[in-house]
């Protein structure tokens, strides 16, 4: 098995190495100049500030047709003093009345807003490695992110000022970037890399001053240079966030009302020019949206997107190597279950909290000018202890479901030349009760050859976990992958050991495995016909057991999604494992394994043109297996409707029909495995409603129904080669199960100076799980709208402090 891995490694190896260069276009050079007087930051050019000829003109078009002269001309000034960078752009339009100008959300999805865009992405150390993306609609919108090599964070904000004016010759716009938000390097002249980007929304065309090659895999390195900054001083970067909450919650189950009051701060502070400083003390996430939580039959951990901003922030530097998770912190307590076991007679649980508190949080991150970057983040949660009653006598006593925990987080990656990359990074757990104690240590690199045509990259680590037993383990994953180019394809190679555990502070489904895989694709980026672009790749898998090694399973997937230039967007996929399949973990049991037969899957989705007032997106796939007469259905249905350009109302309903599914229910001994098989459909509706009153005030309402109804047929005991044997005892048999989730989340949120915030919130959550199915829908939604429910009512005032504004 290893063997032609390691030949198919060196072949590739060979190419990576003897790749002929291609010709690379010369990068344009803006020169930046300063003025003594700022401009006035009102979206008209008319300040002295723009009185200059040297302008970054000329701009090509990325979408739809690579290279091609812009369809509008488009102009952008950009000067400087000590305390921010400013820009001013023309951009022209001859048909004005054409402009898109809808609102959206700050930090909207570049799909999401129905609105010409200007975008400024920067990188003051000129490295190949990170790009600071300021986005402005015509609407006055700010949109900010990190853009990496393969990664685009909207959780970054920054502090910036832009207005927007629409005239007869098209839009202009003047933004203003503090120094105080970006990290500079320390030096006298300064050469920046920089993109300036335009989106014409009505005709989806994307134009770029510097050439951008769509048949390169990342943008980052592909920018043009900024030059002419000099002798600047940057002021002091220092900003505090100040918070006050008040919130009022009804718990239905104990049918109590509970008032709360918490106040905060999150401070900012620049340790250098390259190097920020962020703490939060008594952090309140009470307006983070409610998770979309489903039912999880299976033996993997369901995972949840993190929300929470403090933790989002920096994710191209703590993402290295996979091995840290940000929601382990501040999550359900290690021993939030086993207080129900610990009850004596006549007492019960009167209060179990779901959430460790967290106490503070620091983060210290940034880049120096030799591309050198350090991140460091340590987070403390307090005791968290459940309440017992005795339901007699009265007395209360407390149970310790979490002591003091420290987690901790060290990375240091280091950028090299092109755009190769190699990072160290280690995370920490110690619970100070228990005294279990996890480290983890992780390398994760990138090495592409010269031309960017092809790269490596790698990602490694090995676990250290104390329980009172000490265990070790380890993983890697190689990967060489043509990068460049409309044929490419990719190589991949994982082994994660037995052992492997890195679970206390980063995420892992399951360890035990050998993963290896063979990608092709084939793209098509220039317009033909009626189509814009087509993406193509065809998948092959071959996975193993690692300790003992043995086969576990082989799939072929193949998908095609087509850009016509309707705007309409089309994907087809088709797959299937042509042999028996083996899950070794979903017995629950070392050294047995679960069959699942030979399989085919195919589907397809379609979404309309979203520009348009109403827009729909259409989902369906079918699975099946060819013994067993199991199969699965999905369809999934999602109006989209533009009210007018400051309301959108969206429905998403989407049903899974499972026929003859299996399950592990449970065990007697771990000879003795028993599985269910059952019938099962997942109905989810999830219903978003949003109004801009204007660039700074918005209401939103999602509404989400998740119903998960399972319905036993049979059970049997699990055989050793992994089929089912339903020669079982008769006493053997478990309840059904009717489970639903319903939430509200309600937020008024006005921003009433740059980065501060007074929010309004309401949320409204129910959890519902029982053995008696009710098969009517509405029937069983009347039955979740009367069970239990949590109600919370909060107002939140954040308040944005810069030093240098005060003083």
């Amino acid at each position: 098995m290893k063997t032609p891995i390691l030949v198919s490694f060196f072949i590739l190896l060979h190419s990576f190495l003897y790749a002929q260069q291609s010709i690379v276009p010369q990068k344009k050079n803006y020169t930046s100049y300063r003025i003594s007087n700022p401009p006035k930051i009102d979206g008209i050019l008319d300040d002295d500030a723009w009185q200059t000829n040297m302008i970054a003109t000329n701009f090509t078009q990325t979408i739809p047709h690579n290279g091609r002269k812009a369809s509008q001309k488009t102009e952008v000034k950009i000067c400087y003093d000590d305390d921010a960078i400013y820009v001013g752009a023309m951009l022209f339009d001859d048909n004005p009345s054409g402009i898109k100008h809808d609102l959206g959300e700050r930090d909207s999805e570049d799909d999401d807003i129905n609105s010409d865009l200007f975008i400024i992405e920067l990188n003051p150390h000129n490295d190949n490695q990170l790009l600071y993306a300021f986005k402005l609609s015509a609407s006055n919108v700010q949109i900010d992110e990190k853009v990496t090599y393969s990664n685009w964070d909207k959780t970054w904000d920054a502090i910036w000022y832009s207005n927007v004016t629409i005239s007869e010759n098209g839009w202009s716009a003047e933004i203003k970037i503090p120094f105080s938000s970006l990290r500079i390097p320390k030096a006298e002249n300064q050469v920046w890399g920089m993109h300036l980007y335009r989106c014409i929304k009505r005709n989806e065309e994307w134009v770029s001053w510097n050439y951008v090659n769509q048949k390169e895999e990342s943008t980052v390195h592909q920018a043009g240079l900024l030059s002419g900054i000099s002798d600047i001083n940057p002021p002091l970067r220092l900003s505090f966030m100040p918070y006050v909450s008040f919130s009022e919650t009804h718990n239905g189950n104990t049918n109590n009302w509970d008032s709360e009051f918490k106040g905060g701060m999150d401070l900012k502070l620049g340790l250098s020019k390259s190097h920020t400083l962020d703490m939060i003390l008594v952090p309140d996430f009470g307006q983070v949206q409610s998770d979309d939580e489903i039912l999880n039959l299976s033996s993997v951990e369901t995972y949840y997107d993190e929300k929470r901003a403090f933790f989002t922030e920096g994710s191209e530097l703590f993402g290295k190597a996979n091995v840290f998770y940000s929601r382990r912190i501040g999550t359900t307590p290690i021993k939030y279950s086993d207080v129900y076991s610990n009850l004596d007679e006549n007492e019960i649980v009167s209060e179990n909290p779901d959430e460790t508190q967290i106490m503070n949080a620091t983060k210290i991150s940034g880049r120096n000018k030799k591309g050198l970057a350090i991140g460091f983040l340590n987070a403390i949660t307090a005791n968290t202890n459940a309440s017992i009653k005795d339901t007699i006598s009265g007395d209360s006593r407390k149970f310790k479901t979490q002591g003091l925990t420290n987690y901790n987080v060290m990375v240091i990656d280091k950028s090299l030349k092109n755009t190769n990359t190699i990072s160290f990074i280690n995370t920490n757990y110690y619970e100070t009760d228990s005294d279990i104690v996890s480290d983890v240590f992780g390398t994760d690199f990138t090495f592409t050859n010269k031309p960017n045509s092809h790269a490596i990259f790698g990602k490694a680590a090995m676990s250290y976990v104390d329980e009172g037993e000490i265990s070790l383990g380890y993983y890697y994953n190689l990967s060489f992958n043509k990068i460049k180019g409309n044929f490419r394809y990719a190589l991949t190679h994982k082994i994660i050991d037995d052992e492997y555990n890195p679970n206390y502070l980063g995420y892992l489904d399951n360890n035990n495995k050998i993963v290896n895989s063979f990608v092709f694709e084939y793209n098509i980026y220039e317009p033909f016909g009626h189509i814009l672009s087509m993406y193509n790749n065809i998948t092959f898998s071959n996975n193993y057991l690692y300790n003992p090694t043995k086969f576990a399973s082989f799939e072929i997937d193949a998908q095609s999604t087509i850009l016509f230039k309707s705007n309409w967007k089309t994907s087809l996929y088709i797959g299937g494992t042509p042999v028996n399949k083996y899950d070794y973990n979903e017995p629950r049991v070392e050294g047995k394994k679960f069959m699942e037969p030979t399989a085919a899957y195919t589907g397809f989705n379609i979404q309309t043109d979203q520009r348009r007032a109403l827009s729909i997106s259409v989902a369906a796939d079918y699975w099946g297996t060819f013994e067993q007469n199991k199969m699965a259905s999905n369809l999934s249905l999602s109006p989209l409707f533009r009210i007018n350009s400051k309301m959108k109302l969206e429905l998403t309903s989407a049903v899974t029909f499972l026929k003859n599914g299996y399950t592990y229910v449970g065990n007697t001994s771990d000879s003795d495995i028993y599985f269910g098989r059952y019938d099962a459909k997942y109905i989810t509706n999830t219903l978003e409603f949003s109004h801009l009153f204007n660039e700074y005030i918005s209401l939103s309402l999602r509404s989400r129904h998740y119903w998960a109804p399972i319905n036993y047929k049979q059970f049997y005991l699990l055989n050793e080669d992994g089929t089912m044997n339903n020669d079982i005892p008769n006493d053997i048999a478990y309840n059904d199960i009717n489970y639903n989730v319903f939430n509200i989340d309600f937020v008024f949120n006005w921003q009433f100076a740059p980065g501060s915030y007074l929010s309004l919130i309401w949320k409204n959550g129910i959890s519902n799980y029982s053995n008696e199915i009710d098969h009517n829908y509405f029937g069983n939604l009347n039955n979740t709208w009367k069970s239990n429910q949590t109600n919370q009512l909060a107002i939140k005032l954040i308040y944005y402090l810069d030093w240098n504004r005060l003083f």
